[in-house]
């Protein structure tokens, strides 16, 4: 079961110690438009190639063995820049509490009182991250600032799979220099926390949605997972400017018709929300702009004119034998072999393939 905790807690002290768990720091920004960049700084992922077929054959690996950076830009409902790079242990330096650092990108969580509660909260990324085939880069940071989420169900401190959402809706900025192309975002940034000490596939999840939908007055936020046994478990938080959680007041509704994708599972069109004031919110659920068998991303719009995002993960999906030389294209081990196809699938989406080919790249703005 999953269990929400108080932003103030830390990691278990075996999250990064006990053999198949995982642990990962996600940010994510979203503009007015619908475009934003996701970043996750994570020990353990699941995704990464040969993790899960190790713990299901009895030799799960440390996660602190397996740190792993994750940057993705999306621009008009396309995935316009993405990396997911490995690292070895010595690239990493962490108090797992308020400074993360894995390989070139720095993450810096730090809570300051006010003179009223709540306390507030500071976000600031900074990144400088090679792009595969070619010398230049994805430098940039990020910044916001805001209440710290509170209020809301809470479970215990420590369990085998913890949720903590510590920054919700609040204003921020990221600024990009890719490969010389320079954007500037402005938007609603999320931050949140997931750990556990057991391999993914053990939690007996057979899916979960996840989402975020950032309205003028609110954030809603969304966790739904079915669980193999049938059993449904949904955490549902409508959450203030203020960072004042609360219940929403009816669970969510995935609604007909669905829409079949080119890797993944069908994903419903439409979803319906319904705040903590019983006011309900018709979500439109965009094409999938990541998709694979295991993992999709989708892009959330309101009738009320917020952004968002949502995913599903289907745990028992992940790391089959056929698919591992697949993911091993997307991802950068940044001290050991790659695929051929690398530059085809990491780094800017416009100088996919002449990094492929090994030609020169020219520069131009981004849009």
């Amino acid at each position: 079961m999953l269990q929400r905790t108080q932003p103030d807690t830390n990691p278990h002290e075996d999250a990064l110690l006990r053999p198949g768990g995982f642990a990962w720091w996600y940010v994510d920004l979203v503009d007015e438009k619908g475009d934003g960049l996701v970043l996750i700084w994570a020990w353990g992922l699941p995704f990464l190639p040969g993790l899960a077929r190790d713990a299901r054959e009895g030799r799960p690996t440390l996660p602190r063995a397996r740190p792993a950076l994750s940057f993705a830009l999306y621009e008009g409902g396309v995935c316009t820049c993405y990396l997911l790079q490995e690292f070895d242990e010595d690239d990493v330096q962490s108090d797992l509490r308020s400074r993360f650092q894995i390989g070139g990108a720095t993450l810096e969580i730090h809570r300051r009182a006010k003179d009223k509660w709540p306390e507030n909260i500071d976000i600031h990324a900074i990144f400088d991250l090679a792009i595969p085939g070619s010398e230049g880069r994805v430098r940039g940071e990020l910044h916001a600032t805001g209440p710290v989420l509170t209020g809301g169900p809470l479970g215990p401190q420590y369990a085998a799979h913890v949720w903590s959402p510590q920054l919700v809706g609040a204003p921020g900025t990221a600024t990009l220099d890719i490969d010389g192309r320079r954007r500037t975002l402005t938007g609603r940034v999320y931050q949140d926390r997931n750990e556990s000490t057991v391999p993914l596939h053990d939690h007996g999840i057979h899916h979960w949605w996840w989402g975020r939908l950032s309205l003028a007055d609110r954030t809603l936020l969304w966790y739904r997972l079915h669980h193999r046994d049938g059993h449904v478990e949904e955490h549902l938080l409508d959450v203030a400017l203020d960072g004042c959680a609360r219940p929403c007041a009816a669970p969510a509704t995935l609604a007909r018709p669905t829409r079949w994708t080119f890797f993944g599972p069908r994903c419903p069109r439409y979803l319906e929300l319904v705040d903590g004031d019983g006011q309900p919110h018709q979500v439109a659920l965009d094409a999938p702009i990541d998709d694979s068998p295991f993992y999709q991303r989708l892009r959330m719009r309101s009738d009320q004119g917020g952004f968002g995002w949502a995913e599903r993960v289907i745990p028992d999906a992940i790391d089959p034998d056929w698919m591992r030389p697949l993911v091993r294209m997307r991802v950068h081990n940044t001290t050991g072999a790659n695929s051929f196809w690398l530059p085809l699938f990491a780094g800017p989406i416009q100088t996919r393939i002449r990094r492929l080919l090994r030609l020169p790249t020219p520069t131009r703005a981004l849009p």
